[in-house]
């Protein structure tokens, strides 16, 4: 489970997402990023291998995905229609996840550095198709 504080999910120019991006534009009560890398959580019902965002109210909000090649530290990914909310989805919900999702990681191929933080496991999960980036934490 790798989550992040919002405000370090970037666009190719190093501008956050949350502040004047695509998720404060579509979910402006997002406070987290979420990614579950083949993690079964304590509700199965939650897909393990899943990314999303983090509400305000504390629930989460996830789209699936099935990771087609690890090599080193690529990673493709190959995200599907399936989503998870642990509350009630409001109207629109899925079609901005799915925005948001198709943003960060167009292109499916991403790649993982990890930095040596004592005390930390921090990860840089960059995309070479538009620059996208998200620091995740374990």
């Amino acid at each position: 489970v790798y989550t992040v504080n919002i405000d370090f999910v970037f666009d190719g120019e190093g501008n956050s997402l949350s502040q004047g991006g695509i998720i404060e534009q579509r979910f402006p009560q997002a406070t987290g990023f979420i990614f579950l890398y083949g993690v079964q959580l304590v509700d199965p019902n939650i897909p393990i291998w899943s990314a999303g965002v983090i509400l305000d109210d504390g629930n989460i909000y996830l789209r699936e995905f099935a990771p087609t090649v690890t090599e080193v530290n690529r990673v493709k990914l190959n995200f599907n229609n399936n989503y998870f909310h642990t509350g009630t989805a409001a109207p629109g919900d899925q079609q901005n996840l799915e925005a948001i999702i198709d943003q960060i990681f167009a292109g499916g191929e991403m790649y993982a550095f990890e930095f040596p933080i004592t005390g930390v496991t921090l990860f840089r999960l960059f995309n070479p198709c538009n620059s996208h980036e998200v620091f995740l934490v374990q």
